[in-house]
């Protein structure tokens, strides 16, 4: 059986680990869209 503690650690895991991917997801996004908005910039520019 299963101690209260040990069900909320592995839930507090699960909820590090998901928010980890979330943050990576976020970072890979908004490094999409600089590099894409740079390519834009450099477009107009020249």
């Amino acid at each position: 059986m299963q101690t209260i503690a040990q069900r909320n650690l592995r839930a507090q895991e699960y909820i590090d680990r998901t928010t980890q991917q979330a943050h990576a997801a976020r970072m890979q996004t908004i490094g999409g869209y600089l590099i894409f908005g740079s390519l834009l910039a450099l477009t107009f520019f020249i």
